[in-house]
C-alpha cells in the first residue's frame, strides 16, 4: 500500500469514526467520543501495521444520558447484566454520557456489565480483528475482579467470567487485586480450548476517579496481541491465542464471592474487522 493511500483512508476512517463513534455526545465544552489522540493511535498502528484501521467495525456506546445505545458498523444491540439497579451518569469535561452495571452486595458469582449478543453469526475469529477498542472506568479496585475485551460467542459470559479461569476463549484485559496483590492489570489470552491461560503484566494501576481506553491490536499473521492502555503500549502476548473461535464483545465484573458490591461503568466498545 503506498503513502498516498495510507493517507487516503486515514481520512477516510477518521471521517467515518467521528460521523458514527463520536457525534452527537454533548459535554461541557464540545463532543467526546473517541478522541483525536485515540484516533491519531489508531493511525499509528495503522501505519505501523500497513493495514486499514476502521475498514469495517462493529460495536456500541451509550448515546443518551438515560443509557440508551446507540449501535455502528454491524454490532446489534448488546446484553446487559446489573443484578442491581443500572445507574446512568452525565457527561463530563472528560467523557460522554455512560451507565453503570453493578453486582448484587451479597455474596455472588454473577457478573455485571455488558456482552454483544451471541448469535451463530455475531462472532469473529482472531484472523478477522484488526483491534478491540472500549473506554471504560473502573469504580472499585479492593475485591473486584474486571475483564474488557472479547470472549467465545456462545459463553455464557456471565457466569464464565466470575472465575480466575473462565475456561473459555479470551483477549483483553484483567484486573484482580487478590490474585494479582500489585493492583495492576494483566494483558490475558486464553486459548481455543478455554484451557490454558497466559497473563502478562501491564503495570498499570486502575483509578476509580476518570475512564480508561483498553486496546487490543492483532499482529498481521494473528500471532501476537498487542495491549495498549490510554494510548501506551503496556504489553505483548504471544502465547495461547484463540485463532478459530468466533470471538464478541464484553465487559464484566464481579465481586469474588464477597458481600461488597463492584461495578463497571460503560462508556463504548467496538471492533475493527479485516
Amino acid at each position: 500500500m503506498t503513502s498516498s493511500r495510507r493517507r487516503a483512508l486515514a481520512a477516510e476512517h477518521r471521517e467515518r469514526i467521528n460521523r458514527y463513534l463520536c457525534d452527537a455526545v454533548p459535554v461541557s465544552g464540545g463532543s467526546v467520543g473517541i478522541a483525536g489522540a485515540e484516533i491519531a493511535h489508531a493511525q499509528a498502528i495503522d501505519s505501523a501495521t500497513t493495514r486499514s484501521l476502521y475498514r469495517a467495525y462493529k460495536g456500541y456506546r451509550i448515546a443518551t444520558p438515560a443509557g440508551g445505545f446507540g449501535n455502528s458498523g454491524v454490532a446489534s444491540s448488546p446484553n446487559i447484566s446489573s443484578p442491581q439497579a443500572q445507574g446512568n451518569v452525565n457527561p463530563s469535561a472528560t467523557d460522554g454520557p455512560m451507565a453503570q452495571y453493578k453486582t448484587l452486595s451479597t455474596a455472588s458469582l454473577v457478573c455485571a456489565g455488558i456482552y454483544e449478543s451471541s448469535g451463530a453469526n455475531d462472532g469473529l475469529p482472531v484472523s478477522r480483528i484488526e483491534t478491540m477498542i472500549a473506554r471504560v472506568r473502573i469504580d472499585q479496585v479492593v475485591n473486584a475482579r474486571y475483564w474488557i475485551g472479547m470472549c467465545k460467542n456462545s459463553a455464557t459470559p456471565t457466569s464464565a467470567f466470575s472465575s480466575q479461569t473462565p475456561g473459555t476463549p479470551f483477549i483483553g484485559f484483567h484486573y484482580n487485586n487478590v490474585a494479582f496483590t500489585d493492583g495492576t492489570f494483566r494483558g490475558c489470552t486464553i486459548d481455543d480450548t478455554g484451557s490454558n491461560i497466559t497473563f502478562v503484566t501491564t503495570g498499570f494501576a486502575p483509578t476509580s476517579s476518570t475512564s480508561t481506553l483498553f486496546t487490543w491490536t492483532t499482529s498481521p499473521t494473528g500471532t501476537q496481541i498487542n495491549f495498549f492502555i490510554n494510548g501506551t503500549q503496556v504489553a505483548v502476548s504471544t502465547a495461547n491465542i484463540p485463532t478459530t473461535t468466533p470471538l464478541v464483545l464484553m465487559a464484566l465484573c464481579d465481586n469474588l464471592d464477597l458481600a461488597n458490591t463492584i461495578s463497571i461503568t460503560f462508556s463504548y466498545q467496538y471492533a475493527a474487522m479485516l
